[in-house]
């Protein structure tokens, strides 16, 4: 399965290069367009990064009105608030999934600055596998129970070289052409990639199908009564079927899946 590695230096759009270390320094990353008395700003938290590990930046908020907002921060970070497009001008995928959030109000005084989001990894939310230029920025989110909706943020742009990727990310790139049209996603949770159809909007009624990736056959869990399904092998990583809804239910919401996904992978089926 080939993979790669992503190491990328990040500097604003127009402007010298910064280290993360220069972007602590004040007036180093600018604040995005002020909107409803409020502003936000997107920093990287390393000086490179790698496919496979985290990439983290990090989200603030500063009120520039001369009043107390109330914010609710519960939608920001998740569920594809952020935009990130490659030099062509195309999107790169959100893969982590829908998120389930809760929270409520928090006061912000006139000139106080707070932190949205301390650790925004996006190396597990979106496909950054290619080697490219990337425009990167928090692209907005809704209110929530607060005051105010959450404006965009600056924009960073992101040099990413080629290296290695994770299994799952790539696997990721593979399954995402083959997924039926309409109801069915991605969500990519670390070494694990769920795909899911919300057949009628309601949780209750979600297919899970769950796939795992292994260097070794991994231990049964004591009491799962499940266990996993080997699916086949690639460069080395077993492929498994974990975890998943009622199979007859799955193959009436994707006729001949498990097939499909074996297929996409280019795995010999076991």
């Amino acid at each position: 399965m080939k993979s790669t590695r992503i190491a990328c230096s990040l500097f604003l759009a127009g402007t010298t290069f910064l280290s993360a270390a220069e972007v602590d320094q004040p007036g180093a990353i600018p604040w995005g367009p002020e909107q409803h008395g409020v502003q936000t700003s997107l920093m990287p938290l390393a000086d490179s990064y790698e496919v496979g590990k985290p990439m983290p930046f990090k989200l603030e908020m500063k009120n520039v009105s001369d009043q107390i907002i109330q914010y609710d921060s519960q939608s920001v970070g998740v569920n594809d608030s952020m935009s990130v497009v490659r030099s062509s001008g195309e999107s790169v995928p959100y893969v982590a999934g829908p998120s389930s959030t809760f929270g409520g109000k928090r006061p912000l005084k006139p000139g106080e600055v707070t932190v949205l989001c301390p650790r925004l990894d996006l190396s597990g939310d979106y496909l950054m596998i290619q080697a490219d230029t990337y425009t990167v920025r928090f692209g907005g989110a809704d209110r929530a129970y607060g005051e105010v909706p959450f404006p965009p943020s600056n924009e960073l742009e992101v040099k990413v070289a080629e290296g290695t990727a994770i299994p799952a990310q790539a696997a990721t790139e593979k399954l995402l052409g083959i997924l039926p049209d309409g109801k069915w996603e991605l969500s990519l949770r670390g070494e694990a990639l769920w795909l899911i159809c919300n057949r009628t909007g309601h949780k209750s009624d979600m297919l899970l199908v769950k796939l795992e990736f292994h260097k070794g056959r991994p231990k049964e869990e004591a009491g799962d009564g499940k266990g996993r399904v080997l699916l086949g092998s690639k460069d080395g990583v077993n492929i498994y079927l974990g975890e998943q809804s009622d199979p007859a239910e799955v193959e009436k919401a994707w006729k001949g899946y498990r097939a499909k996904i074996v297929e996409a992978l280019e795995l010999g089926e076991k």
